[in-house]
């Protein structure tokens, strides 16, 4: 079974972007379920929820600054989609581009992806499911590093983001080593932080001082092309760099969920 079977077409000859209906209503439902939960590792010390925010403490506990979990109730469905589009929607996209370049040029771009596609053509279900249960695990780790990382001062915001990146990445070099995956989680933990603005901008969310660099606005001019968009000064749209090598491993343990359920499905 290849990574991720080739972008599939139906009757009508058009693509079909999306796993399984069961493969995707599993990981809508993990990342609507796990997703708050591991997220809430770090999120304390980032930022705050202004919108339907759900914040739980333990019982008898005299401190109302640190809640066991802090979340929000529209996250669980966000998570959810995000899975799905990590997990599966990106990574067929992706592979459809690097097959179409590889026609294109004489280089054969496919042959380091097809490499592992054979090896993973070995692997069972139970192989499967131990693999992205590491995934989850060692994603909720990195998360919970961040936390210290940014609560602990020790380091810059630049050196910060070199641990938690090489963290990530040694994720993926321990449990995935596609080429298709790294492409993905790369876009993601560029993209993902961004994707964010929109909400941060409508009042969904606000990173806090102290953890936010405003990372990647803060060298943009006041006559930017944010400030035509956004009415007010839009360096207020704080993000933080940090959360960029999370994304990564996020989008590392959804591909890895993803190849689980496509097995145990076909199973």
């Amino acid at each position: 079974m290849k990574i991720f079977s080739r972008v599939q077409h139906n009757s009508r000859g058009s693509r079909n972007l999306f796993p399984s209906p069961g493969t995707t209503a599993k990981l809508f439902l993990t990342g609507g379920t796990l997703g708050p939960l591991v997220d809430s590792l770090h999120n304390q010390c980032l930022l705050r929820y202004d919108v339907a925010p759900i914040n739980i403490y333990l019982p008898n506990t005299d401190s109302m600054d640190h809640p066991i979990l802090a979340t929000s109730w529209f996250i669980p469905p966000l998570l959810g989609i995000a899975y799905v589009v990590l997990g599966g929607v990106l990574p067929q996209l992706v592979e459809s581009f690097w097959s179409t370049i590889a026609g294109i040029f004489p280089v054969n771009l496919d042959k380091a992806n097809d490499q592992f596609e054979n090896t993973l053509q070995t692997i069972d279900t139970k192989q499967r499911s131990q693999t992205a249960i590491w995934a989850v695990l060692s994603t909720a780790l990195i998360i919970r590093f961040s936390q210290v990382l940014e609560t602990s001062h020790t380091f810059t915001d630049t050196q910060n983001l070199f641990i938690m990146m090489t963290a990530a990445l040694t994720q993926w070099i321990l449990l995935d080593r596609t080429p298709v995956a790294l492409v993905v989680a790369a876009i993601t933990a560029l993209g993902g932080p961004l994707s964010e603005l929109p909400f941060v901008a409508n009042g969904c969310w606000h990173y806090i001082p102290e953890a936010s660099n405003y990372f990647p606005l803060k060298d943009f001019q006041s006559n930017s092309i944010f400030s035509y968009f956004f009415k007010h000064d839009y360096k207020e749209l704080s993000l933080s760099s940090i959360t960029g090598p999370c994304y990564f491993a996020v989008t590392t343990d959804a591909i890895a969920l993803r190849r689980w359920f496509d097995c145990a499905t076909k199973d």
